[in-house]
């Protein structure tokens, strides 16, 4: 398994954690129609932590206890398959005439992130160059602008921008942040610019431009799942109305900050570049407005049952096994046994391949009945499968020879420096059983590694092993 197919198994899994999670927390907004929003945030802030980190806590309440497994075994490098012919012969499943669309997935995944990386990043890009030039605002909106900041204690110098482009008040970057406005929203009395600037304000406090960045790149990570991104656009709305319980806590008039909400509504824009604004879209605005007609609270007894439903199904979903059950399932390999093929070196390189070749030495043109790998002398070799020593001597031709048996293959290791095993020791796949040399007939350090079938032939040992 490469390590492309490893993160996205694992996203995958992350996933299907958060979205369980997501859909308790929506289940809870319908139950508890008063929740508070500033409870609803902590748990979406729980969500988001389960895309962002890995949770590897055991716990008997974890629902894979009660998950039927099948019993784990190494897979070193190929899985043997049946072969159903008119001789049921055993052959390697041909992974480049065989299409797998498991295999598939991880690329599609991988061109998909990066692709929407790029679009965001492009979006982002045309929106800080349209930003540049910007034309000079009232000093009296820069004065309520200021009298804002000082009121919300914020001393950090956050410019006041008025351009053409993004009709609806923006937050806009994270290093040198940004309000941007329109003429429109200039126009705006002074107790109505007041609303605007104070919610503005507020996500830079909350530093809900962060959250809108992280959920914006994990947007591009997990947008193979539909649930994650009706999810994240929750989260945001359900930001958008905290910040407007602030604003109203601040500055105590209800009624006319939903009005100022409507008036933005009429010249502002739907929030293509994912940024923090005041305005995002018709539907979610006649939502907070209604939201804003209720006090938005929740008695003790109802907040301590979400935080039990919270933990127990968290726990439950979220956590790892402690005691899964294990049962034995038949595969179509011989015998039901998965046959494990490892590299009968690390590294390397192939200096010889399988078939027809002009011999080194003798310089005659003959069937080369192995594959030739160059290391130096020392390196460690190990047996390609478990198996029985039936050869380990030396000859003058193949030098210190190993030949191992296996149920169906022999294998054969030649030109060894070294020998750690004897005729009739019974191994296992990967152990060692010698190191690489240069003896018999070989021109340089190296390891001559061939196979034979059941009928005595060679055959192309990359067809088992892949170098």
């Amino acid at each position: 398994m490469n390590i492309l197919t490893s993160i996205f198994l694992k996203l995958l899994e992350m996933s299907f954690n958060a979205t369980l999670i997501g859909l308790l927390i929506l289940g809870i907004k319908k139950i508890f129609k008063n929740i508070s929003v500033k409870l609803l945030n902590l748990l979406w802030i729980f969500v988001i932590l389960l895309l962002l980190i890995p949770i590897n806590i055991e716990s008997k309440m974890s629902i894979q206890n009660y998950i039927p497994q099948i019993e784990e075994m190494t897979l070193q490098d190929e899985i043997y398959e049946q072969n159903y012919s008119e001789k049921n012969e055993i052959v390697l499943l041909d992974e480049k005439n065989h299409i797998n669309i498991i295999s598939l997935m991880p690329i599609i995944w991988i061109v998909g992130s990066v692709s929407l990386l790029l679009k965001n990043i492009i979006v982002m890009s045309k929106v800080k160059q349209k930003i540049k030039c910007s034309n000079v605002l009232d000093e009296n909106v820069l004065e309520i602008f200021n009298e804002c900041k000082r009121n919300l204690h914020i001393n950090n110098d956050i410019k006041l921008i008025l351009q053409n482009e993004i009709k609806t008040p923006v937050i806009f970057g994270v290093v040198s942040p940004k309000l941007l406005i329109t003429k429109e929203v200039e126009s705006l009395s002074t107790s109505e610019l007041k609303y605007v600037f104070t919610h503005e304000l507020i996500h830079y406090k909350k530093l809900d431009i962060f959250i809108y960045k992280i959920i914006n790149a994990l947007k591009c990570v997990y947008w193979f799942n539909p649930i994650i991104l009706i999810i994240f656009r929750k989260i945001k709305s359900d930001l958008e109305y905290a910040t407007d319980e602030i604003t109203v806590d601040i500055l105590k008039d209800r009624k006319k900050y939903c009005k100022v909400l409507l008036k933005i509504s009429q010249i502002g824009t739907e929030n293509y570049a994912n940024v923090v604004t005041i305005y995002n879209g018709k539907k979610e605005l006649e939502r907070r407005i209604i939201m804003l007609k209720n006090d938005g609270k929740i008695n003790a007894i109802s907040v301590c049952i979400i935080a039990l439903l919270v933990i127990v199904i968290g726990m439950a979903s979220i956590s790892l096994a402690t005691n899964r059950i294990t049962e034995n399932i038949d595969l179509p390999v011989i015998d039901n046994i998965i046959k494990t093929y490892v590299r009968p070196i690390e590294g390397g390189m192939i200096s010889a391949t399988y078939g027809t070749r002009v011999h080194p030495i003798t310089k005659e043109e003959k069937s080369h009945n192995g594959i030739d790998i160059a290391a130096p002398i020392g390196t460690e070799v190990v047996s390609m499968s478990a198996g029985k020593v039936v050869k380990a001597e030396y000859n003058s031709q193949n030098g210190n020879q190993i030949i191992i048996e296996h149920d169906e293959i022999l294998t054969e290791y030649n030109h060894l420096s070294k020998m750690n095993v004897s005729a009739g020791d019974e191994i296992s796949a990967g152990q060692k059983i010698g190191e690489v040399g240069s003896t018999g007939m070989a021109t340089g350090p190296h390891l001559h590694f061939g196979i034979m079938n059941e009928k005595g032939e060679y055959i192309n040992p990359t067809e088992y092993v892949e170098f």
